[in-house]
């Protein structure tokens, strides 16, 4: 982190923290991974994923399942897209500031 100060002094990057995330580092990968297995039509590995981010969250996603189980590649990204604002990764945030002349 640098350091912040007016015009005439020295500005660096500024480190804005995110808050506190809901879930573990795991939970949000699992996500990411299911996502990806879905999209390759490589259901056997999303139902595994899909396990894992049960357990990982608390939450079950029953029709999630079922579309996986059955190949219903359409139905589960569509699943998959309404569950991104549950499972979006909160992240740091940097800047570099520079003297305005």
């Amino acid at each position: 982190m640098g350091v912040l100060e007016t015009k005439l002094g020295k500005l660096g990057t500024c480190l804005t923290k995110s808050a506190v995330q809901p879930f573990s580092d795991q939970t949000y990968t699992d996500f990411d991974q299911l996502r990806l297995d879905t999209t390759n039509s490589n259901f056997g590995a999303a139902l595994a994923n899909l396990g894992a981010l049960e357990g990982d969250s608390g939450r079950t996603f029953s029709g999630l399942r079922q579309a996986q189980t059955n190949g219903d590649r359409n139905t589960a990204i569509g699943l998959e897209n309404q569950m991104v604002s549950i499972f979006f990764r909160l992240c740091d945030t940097a800047s570099t500031l520079t003297p305005l002349d």
